[in-house]
Parts: structure tokens; sequence; C-alpha cells
């Protein structure tokens, strides 16, 4: 068993002088791949045609995600023609969450509104998900200084490797407290560093958004299990895009996520997400952004590109 990142396992899609050897044991093998809808185009193109390219030597193919954009859902099934099998669970998923959205920027004003509006015994643990590093650093200061009565504490990828494992041991240990054994309440302020890599259980996420799939990654790290309380919201949803997110955003992607979370208030199930992404995120309407027109220009490259033999 293997377990690794795609630029380390997949770069045979770029037929370097011996990649003979990775695909060749491709060719036997079974692929579990994880939150395919976490990577950039050029890397989902990578991918994408390295599925191909085991497929036709006959290795095995699995891609496992909570939420699979329905275009590369496409793009799979299209390579895998009839040896392709879907499986859905989301009409297995526990009711966990309750949406309130805005249409404005994240302030930290907001954060401690929201703060001194649901703290109680039973509401200790917030986080806090920012779509780019300085907005977070902007938010933390401000909250920092204020004289909010809690814990707060700054996370993302900026950090050196030490301290970032420092910071991902201490989140995990506040999600693993009870809030019965909680001294003082902790905000966490983080990026999207928290949206798949580390198993966290909140009370209430405030976050902006960036696209439906990162957000409903997001909503996960609240109410994890749906053993708590939601008859009151626990995920507030800002929508509009600011600081240095606008650089690295789908504007197209984001104006369409954000048609579909207005569209919510109050509780939202694991097949109402599916729906939402099934039909703001259709294929028809994907082929118009500027996401998916980068991905069929590497993807093209890709398929085309002839290998060092030639």
């Amino acid at each position: 068993i293997t377990i690794c990142t795609p630029d380390q396992i997949f770069d045979f899609a770029l037929k370097y002088a011996g990649y003979e050897y990775k695909l060749a044991v491709a060719s036997y093998s079974k692929f579990i791949i994880d939150e395919i809808q976490m990577y950039s185009p050029d890397v989902l193109a990578a991918i994408i045609y390295a599925i191909e390219m085991i497929h036709t030597l006959g290795g095995k193919v699995a891609v496992i995600t909570a939420t699979l954009p329905p275009f590369v859902r496409n793009e799979i099934e299209k390579i895998l023609g009839t040896d392709v099998k879907t499986s859905d669970f989301s009409d297995k998923g526990k009711l966990r969450h309750n949406v309130k959205v805005y249409e404005k920027n994240l302030q930290s004003d907001d954060i401690i509104k929201i703060f001194d509006d649901t703290i109680c015994d039973k509401v200790k643990k917030y986080l806090v998900v920012c779509n780019s590093i300085d907005i977070a650093n902007k938010m933390y200061t401000e909250i920092k200084n204020s004289d909010i009565n809690a814990s707060v504490n700054l996370f993302h990828s900026n950090f050196t490797k030490s301290d970032r494992k420092t910071k991902e041991n201490a989140i995990l240990a506040v999600s693993e407290k009870t809030n019965e054994s909680m001294n003082i309440p902790e905000i966490w302020i983080s990026t999207s560093v928290v949206e798949a890599s580390l198993d966290i259980d909140f009370d209430i996420l405030i976050t902006e958004l960036s696209d439906l799939f990162s957000l409903f990654q997001r909503f996960g790290r609240v109410n994890r299990k749906g053993n708590k309380d939601f008859s009151s919201y626990n995920c507030f949803v800002f929508t509009e895009i600011q600081g240095n997110a606008h650089r690295f955003v789908d504007d197209d992607i984001h104006s369409l996520s954000k048609q579909a979370i207005l569209s919510v208030d109050g509780i939202i199930s694991e097949v109402l997400k599916k729906e939402l992404i099934d039909e703001y995120l259709s294929v028809e309407k994907i082929e118009k952004s500027k996401y998916y027109q980068e991905y069929r220009k590497i993807y093209k490259y890709y398929k085309e590109n002839v290998d060092y033999l030639s």
C-alpha cells in the first residue's frame, strides 16, 4: 500500500524518459483517489489523463469524494465506458448543518457578533475559514485585539513546518475536548488547509464562500458525527470575495455557487447539497467557466503531446 499525493504517482502523464516503468506497475495496480474536486485545473487534467492511461492497460481506479463535480464524473465515465460503477450515499447521511447566508464580505465584527449571539455551555468551539491568508491574518489581528472573552488562534499554510505541526496538534486537541472541560471558548481562524486534511469537529463554522465543493467540505468540520444540536444556525456563510482570493477563485464558479447557497436558509441535508451541485454546477454551466477551459486546454496537451521517444 502506497499513500502519496497525485504529483508523486501520476507524473507518468508527462511521458518523460522512463515513464513506462511506473505505468507498467500501474497496469496491475488499484488506485483510490480521494477528494478529486480539490485540485487546480492543471493537476486535475493530469489525474484524468493518468486514469485514461491506467484504464487502457487494465489498471483499476476508484474515486471517493464527498462532493463530485458533475463534469469530472462525466469525464471519468467517458474514459471508463461500460467498465464503470457509481454509487451515491448522500441519502444515508445524517442531518448536521443549519445554514445562515449573508450576501456581504466577512468582517471581524461579524465574527464577534455571531460569537456573542451563540456562545453557551454547549457552544464553545468556533472555526472561521477564510479564502486567503491575508484575510485570515486580518481577522485574527482584529479579533485578538478586541475584548472578546475567548482564546483566538491562527492556522494557515504560511507557517513553518514545525509550527504548522504544532498548530495541527493543537486544533486536533481542541476538537477532541468536551465543552464541559473547556474553561474558555476557542476561536480558530484558518484557510482551506482545514477542508480535507484534518479530522476536526467544531460547534460553529463562520466561512467565506469560494465554491460549493469547498463550502461543503468546510461544513464537514462542524457537527461532524451529527450528534450535536443543530436546531439553531451552526454554519454562517459570507458570499463576497475579498483580499487576495480574487487571484485564485474562479469568478464563474463562485457566481454559480453564490446563486446556489443563497437559496438555502436553515437545515440542509446531504441530498440537498448534491442537488445544488448537480443543478448549479452542471456540466453545461461549468463548461463556460475559466476553470473548465483551462482544464480542457491542459488535458488536450497531455493527450496530444508526444512522448520522449518520438
